[in-house]
């Protein structure tokens, strides 16, 4: 008789969770691309928490369809339109996973994004997970790409690393936020989001966090953004003294 091996569960079980919050509103047109993204990775999260703002559009019927077979799903529909920020602070209080991530309805993700997030929270329990986002056009056509152009290839920062290869090297409203995954714990210790930062309030959690609790860059690309005149923050990036009246 051979030896006795313990049994381990697979390796995806031993991994950290994930809660995935998407507020939305009347985004009938992009929201199914931005549910595919999620559901079709390789490793989805355990809580997928939609916010629907009160959408007078398509959105409830098409949510309802999902939520019917996807059970990992929480639709949560509002009956005042409250604002984005508003839902997005409601599924942060129905949230209950080990890391949260924030995903605009009108964006989507790329294919092994959670999976890879995953593996290096499991490793390195950084305070934040972010990597290179895709800029494209409401018809999903490509406008250009953002990353760490200091940092090449997948890497743990710790405080000092991230304050010299990103920190100092970036511009002030360099934001890969869209593609950046919270460690729920560290997300609540410094406050959460600073709603008194309006558009920046996402860019400068980056940051704070990355600062206090280390980080992990992903060298390739994880999410995709949607310009969309309807959008506030890129908007405002239109509109760079309001920004910069913002965070000075």
């Amino acid at each position: 008789m051979g030896a006795w091996r313990e049994k381990r569960p697979p390796p995806f079980l031993l991994m950290k969770t994930l809660s995935v919050i998407m507020p939305t509103y009347n985004d009938s047109l992009y929201i199914e691309e931005s549910i595919e993204s999620v559901i079709s990775q390789s490793m989805p999260p355990k809580q997928f928490i939609i916010i629907d703002d009160a959408s007078n559009d398509e959105t409830d019927s098409i949510l309802q369809s999902y939520v019917e077979k996807i059970p990992y799903i929480i639709h949560i529909r509002l009956e005042k339109n409250t604002g984005n920020m508003c839902a997005v602070l409601y599924g942060i209080e129905k949230a209950n996973c080990d890391y949260i991530y924030f995903l605009s309805s009108n964006d989507y993700i790329f294919q092994n994004f959670f999976c890879s997030a995953m593996k290096a929270a499991d490793e390195y329990s950084p305070g934040i997970i972010f990597g290179r986002k895709v800029n494209v056009t409401a018809n999903g056509e490509y406008i250009n790409a953002n990353r760490a152009s200091h940092i090449n290839g997948n890497h743990y920062l710790n405080k000092e690393d991230f304050y010299y290869k990103y920190l100092i090297k970036e511009h002030a409203v360099h934001s890969l936020s869209s593609c950046s995954i919270y460690k729920r714990s560290a997300f609540d210790s410094v406050g959460g989001f600073d709603v008194s930062l309006k558009a920046y309030c996402d860019t400068f959690l980056m940051r704070l966090v990355a600062m206090k609790f280390g980080s992990y860059y992903l060298d390739t690309n994880c999410s995709a953004s949607r310009f969309l005149d309807k959008s506030y923050s890129h908007d405002i990036i239109k509109r760079p003294l309001e920004m910069f009246s913002i965070i000075s």
